[in-house]
């Protein structure tokens, strides 16, 4: 779906703003004076809600997806920054503008399926494969530190035999902590 807003500065102007031009028909009965937030959440919630609404409101274009729309997602783009720029090198700026936006994104294809759909199953997989080389890389950073405390103590004569390995690890992914922070 999409709607046309009133212009604005700034995307989170375009979101606050009142009605978009013209009527709004929710369920096939026009709207009462909305903000186009809550415009564009009430078409979520409608029945037969579209996937996608683009929001275009002067020199910003706002693509939502229902899902991450109740997360209070989106992507903004200023057309007129894109269109300042004028990179129209192959699949730099302009070409990513025309294709986030482009009807051939976000209407199905014969089969159903929807590009942007492919798009964020993708970002959806890369995500978890993230999380789990960082869970794993942490893990393995609280063995190395654990481990170092221990043969410290060992080099020192301290018993290591009466260490919580509890205690142990949460020191350690404390320390972890510390420095990751100083490191950035």
């Amino acid at each position: 779906l999409f709607l046309e807003a009133g212009a604005a500065d700034a995307a989170e102007d375009v979101l606050s703003s009142v009605e978009p031009l013209g009527r709004v028909l929710v369920d096939g009965k026009e709207a009462p004076s909305l903000t186009v937030a809550k415009v564009v959440s009430e078409i979520f919630l409608s029945e037969n809600s579209p996937k996608y609404v683009v929001i275009m409101a002067g020199r910003w274009l706002i693509l939502t997806e229902q899902e991450r729309w109740a997360e209070g997602r989106y992507l903004a783009a200023d057309a007129l920054l894109v269109a300042d720029r004028n990179d129209t090198r192959r699949h730099f700026e302009t070409d990513r503008f025309l294709v986030i936006f482009g009807r051939d994104s976000l209407m199905p294809t014969p089969d159903g399926s929807i590009w942007w759909d492919d798009i964020l199953a993708a970002s959806v997989k890369h995500t978890v494969g993230v999380s789990q080389d960082l869970r794993e890389g942490i893990r393995r950073s609280i063995e190395i530190i654990a481990n170092d405390v221990l043969k410290r103590r060992a080099a020192r004569g301290l018993p290591v035999e009466d260490v919580d390995g509890q205690d142990l690890a949460r020191q350690s992914l404390r320390f972890l902590y510390r420095i990751l922070f100083l490191l950035y």
